[in-house]
């Protein structure tokens, strides 16, 4: 009997130190391909906004794009991407003046106006022109768009060339971010932290830029530089892709589903940001008093100055109008906060972006092809070709109006 317990011991210690050695086997073996995987995708990053060379520093605005460089990039889906930056830093719309036969039409804002995840034939701003030029209208668009400009850096863009450029009409291509970074001083691409100036207002309305508080790039420490790689990651994507399959199950909701398709996406600021009140009164009155700066600066050089709150796929998806409703938080809040404060102060506004979107699901078009998205998840909120095609049949509209009367 003993040699019988005595063998059933040692069969279940084998067992169970057979089971240690599987679990540790397979945890180291999945640990390397993750730290492989990861190290592959360090070395070779996939992703365009992620990559230090498509941008350079700059003493004024805080950064630019690479001034001066010709490469080649790819979009989140893979796509390839031809681009060129003039030696100011912005994308390749031509730098002369134009001719007196024609009218210069400026375009400001940030990653959406810059918009280098597609090819300049794509963009809006060269079907607008085409379209313009197809109706006998000479026009001549400027891109002065950079990734992770907000209202003051937009501000700054338009004093330093508004002189230069004399166009007769500048256009401000609002997103909903341009209010987040207002009152910040560094901002991160990538991996890479830059300086950003800051706009200071005066008593008498006038303003003055602070200069960034360091000329040179910094790089980001390294937990986030190990957040970065790991949300490149090939295998740990999947791994990550599963656990949501699995909580999808439990949540079968569509709003609940779409949440958890895009976890990158921080909902809960998302949210905070359109409730009630939105960002704080402060943000709002800077945003306000750069805006009518912009526009004094418009007016006093016979400049027509045209905002157009953009496509956002925050505002016209409709699961993700679902996630922010059942937060508590308005979808609309922030554009429409933008119109009020544009037609308070006289300043020329699109005003029917959001009727636009509706139409274009009456003619069988669905609002996800506006942008980057795959199997329901929005990569990175920007537009996709078909995107900057609907943007320039929407934009066009108004511009074309501006264009005949200047």
């Amino acid at each position: 009997m003993l040699r019988a317990r005595t063998s059933l011991t040692v069969g279940q210690n084998t067992y169970r130190n057979l089971c240690i050695n599987l679990t540790i086997a397979a945890s180291v073996s999945v640990f390397t391909l993750v730290a492989l995987d990861v190290l592959v995708v360090s070395i070779f990053p996939q992703t365009l906004p992620d990559r230090t060379e498509h941008y350079s520093p700059d003493p004024y605005l805080g950064w630019t794009y690479a001034k001066g460089k010709r490469m080649r990039g790819e979009n989140v889906l893979g796509g390839q991407v031809d681009l060129e930056f003039t030696k100011e830093g912005f994308r390749d719309w031509q730098e002369k003046v134009p001719l007196d036969s024609e009218v210069g039409i400026l375009y400001v804002g940030d990653s959406v106006t810059g918009a280098i995840q597609v090819n300049r034939k794509e963009h809006f701003i060269q079907l607008i022109d085409d379209e313009l030029h197809r109706q006998g209208l000479k026009s001549r668009g400027y891109n002065y768009g950079v990734n992770g400009y907000s209202t003051d850096q937009v501000l700054m863009v338009v004093a330093q060339f508004i002189q230069r450029l004399r166009p007769r009409v500048v256009v401000y291509v609002f997103v909903s971010n341009d209010l987040s970074t207002i009152n910040v001083d560094r901002f991160q691409i990538g991996d890479t932290i830059y300086g950003k100036p800051l706009v200071k207002f005066n008593s008498n309305g006038s303003w003055n830029a602070v200069p960034p508080p360091f000329a040179k790039i910094e790089r980001s420490t390294l937990r986030s530089n190990i957040r970065s790689m790991m949300d490149r990651s090939f295998i740990l994507s999947r791994m990550l892709g599963l656990g949501r399959t699995i909580r999808r199950s439990i949540t079968p909701s569509d709003a609940g589903d779409f949440r958890l398709a895009n976890p990158k996406v921080d909902w809960t600021q998302m949210i905070l940001e359109r409730k009630q009140g939105g960002y704080s009164g402060v943000t709002w009155q800077r945003f306000e008093a750069m805006l009518v700066a912009m526009d004094r600066m418009c007016r006093e050089r016979g400049v027509q100055l045209l905002v157009f709150p953009s496509f956002d796929p925050w505002v016209t998806l409709a699961n993700a109008r679902q996630v922010i409703s059942d937060g508590g938080g308005d979808p609309e809040m922030l554009h429409r906060q933008v119109l009020n404060i544009a037609e308070k102060n006289g300043i020329q506004v699109t005003s029917d972006v959001l009727k636009f979107v509706r139409d274009l699901k009456s003619l069988g078009i669905t609002p996800d092809r506006l942008y980057f998205m795959r199997n329901n998840v929005v990569f990175d909120g920007h537009l996709s070709p078909y995107g900057h095609q609907a943007t320039a049949q929407y934009l066009g509209r108004w511009i074309e109006r501006l264009v005949k009367k200047s």
